[in-house]
């Protein structure tokens, strides 16, 4: 009787709602057919619709080719000319006339790996594996090639910075739902030992010796460039496109983990260097897609704990579970995708799920279509309601809809107008914390609370400064600019522009203070510009020689630009107004 109590309740907590929200994902490579023609689309969208899917991940970025219209890589060669799949996708999935339920195409994108062929050339001329093979990672023993794939080195500058383009192109040119990123990782700690950028490594840490696959800081250097990629694509897309959902495929391998104190002996921290759980901490993914591919027949242990890492490592955002459903039959894909809407402990269920693959959907041979219907209208002999008997749309996500916090992205150069590499940048306001700055001099903060931010670092002696204001949904861009310079040449340090709030860059831009006698022997003083950020004092000195500034005592509170009734008696003959940032 309990055991039948008990199997009760699981199916009731594993039933959908009606009206309740949840993501019904489906991946479609591009290795197979699926929406390489307007035919294959339409097919596509069809079935979406038929199986109560609201979303599709479209891999548009196979292997250094394109799926849709690029500025910067070629064509994929099986397409027709003329033809653009992606901009024929969003036609067709996001058309809603007739009750037609729209989908949400996601963008999915391989991030380093760029090529899988050991010994023949892509056919397009123009491919990046046959323009920059100096970019390819490779192992400690110097092969490029790692049974699979050639792969651009994460650590390499401009493997950062042409990735960076890449997606800057996609999210620009299309009306996309959300970017999927997917092999955002290394092979394994092998990898990675590229020149530059093991030079990189050496000069950052003081090492003149070529490190070990496992020594500490090569690893936490190599998850710091994959890390710093992710950021800087979400930093950009999100400004591009602001309501952009940008997620990621990410690892799980067996045995998997279940708590905190675990994550740094998991596959996806040690092997791959992935460190996806900081990446959700952080806020710089809105949802994550852990592949958890697992037979249930051999590794339900696995699912079970990665499902619950998973919705127990969510700090707001969205996590939709990623099903090897090609390795399952149908039941026992069944019996996962329900328990993604289970609760732990600690947590709720997952918001959605993301089925791999629409061209393989069972691992025993199950047509499509009778896939997609089981799915809607129920498997013979399942005694539980149909997984997608009842339609749904995507979660909405508040941080996007309406934010609260706002993030900024900023670049940090030398004098000569380099790259501060590997730089760590205090910042300081309503939240602190150490910013790394990348290849190219990029860093940035995410999901911070409105107000006014402080940055600060020294290198080789030279301190340097930013300050930034950030606002609710919006992507500020600060510089750091060397603290004792004076950029603009007006005669005012880049620090004290800084804290007048003017630009160091403008010689135009530059705090003013003017003052007035009055006949009763009284000064008045007034300045520009003013802020409401910052209080105010006066002060005095006698002589110039003596440096000897006596402040008034009085505090001039913010967004006034003016005192009145100086007495102009005793030694007092200078006057200087100094900004005081608010704490």
């Amino acid at each position: 009787m309990l055991r039948r109590l008990l199997s009760a309740l699981v199916v009731l907590a594993s039933s959908f709602l009606a009206g309740a929200a949840e993501l019904r994902g489906l991946w479609v490579d591009a290795f197979n057919p699926g929406f390489k023609s307007a035919a294959e689309i339409t097919q596509l969208v069809r079935d979406a619709r038929a199986g109560g899917f609201n979303a599709v991940f479209v891999q548009v970025r196979r292997r250094g080719d394109a799926f849709y219209e690029s500025s910067l890589e070629p064509r994929a060669s099986e397409l027709p000319v003329g033809f653009d799949p992606l901009a024929e996708l969003l036609r067709q999935a996001h058309e809603t006339s007739a009750g037609q339920r729209r989908l949400e195409v996601h963008a999915w994108i391989v991030a380093f790996n760029i090529w899988n062929r050991e010994n023949t050339l892509p056919p397009q001329t123009n491919h990046p594996y046959r323009l920059h093979p100096d970019w390819l990672t490779q192992n400690n023993t110097g092969n490029r090639w790692d049974g699979a794939n050639y792969a651009f080195d994460p650590g390499h500058p401009e493997v950062q910075d042409h990735t960076l383009a890449v997606v800057a192109d996609l999210v620009s040119r299309y009306e996309l739902d959300g970017l999927h990123l997917d092999y955002i990782r290394y092979a394994g700690i092998e990898w990675g030992f590229n020149p530059i950028s093991v030079a990189r490594f050496q000069r950052i840490y003081g090492r003149t010796i070529r490190p070990a696959p496992g020594d500490f800081a090569w690893l936490q250097f190599r998850r710091d460039q994959v890390t710093g990629i992710v950021r800087r694509i979400y930093l950009t897309a999100t400004e591009l496109r602001p309501a952009l959902k940008v997620s990621a495929a990410t690892i799980t391998f067996a045995p998997g983990i279940s708590e905190t104190s675990a994550w740094t002996t998991s596959a996806a921290y040690t092997s791959v260097l992935q460190d996806w759980r900081a990446w959700m901490e952080e806020g710089i993914l809105d949802l994550n897609v852990p592949m958890a591919y697992f037979r249930q027949s051999q590794w339900a242990s696995a699912w079970t704990k990665w499902s619950q890492f998973a919705k127990d490592h969510r700090y707001g955002r969205h996590l939709a579970l990623g099903a090897g459903v090609y390795l399952n039959p149908l039941e026992s894909s069944l019996e996962q995708l329900r328990s993604t809407r289970l609760p732990t402990a600690r947590s709720e269920g997952a918001e959605g799920q993301v089925l791999y693959s629409y061209y393989a959907p069972t691992s025993d041979g199950m047509s499509r279509p009778a896939f997609l219907a089981a799915l809607t209208t129920g498997l013979a002999g399942d005694l539980q309601p149909p997984l997608y008997g009842e339609t749904a749309e995507p979660p909405s996500m508040p941080w996007k809809e309406f934010p609260e916090r706002g993030h900024f992205l900023g670049r940090a150069l030398d004098f000569q107008g380099l790259p501060l590499d590997g730089l760590r940048i205090r910042m300081t306001g309503p939240k602190s914390r150490t910013l790394l700055v990348d290849a190219n001099g990029w860093f940035g903060g995410v999901e911070l609370d409105p107000g006014e931010y402080f940055l600060a670092a020294t290198n080789a002696a030279i301190r340097y400064l930013g300050a930034v204001v950030v606002g609710p949904g919006q992507v500020q861009r600060p510089v750091l600019w060397p603290a004792e310079a004076d950029t603009d040449l007006d005669g005012i340090s880049n620090e004290w522009e800084l804290i007048w709030e003017t630009d160091p860059a403008d010689p135009e831009s530059v705090p003013q203070v003017q003052g007035h006698a009055a006949a009763n022997g009284t000064l008045t003083l007034s300045w520009l510009p003013v802020s409401s950020r910052r209080s105010y004092r006066v002060e005095v000195l006698s002589e110039l020689d003596s440096e000897d500034w006596q402040a008034l005592p009085v505090t001039i509170p913010s967004g006034m630009g003016e005192l009145t009734g100086i007495p102009l008696e005793g030694s007092a003959r200078y006057f200087r107004v100094q900004p005081r940032v608010q704490p």
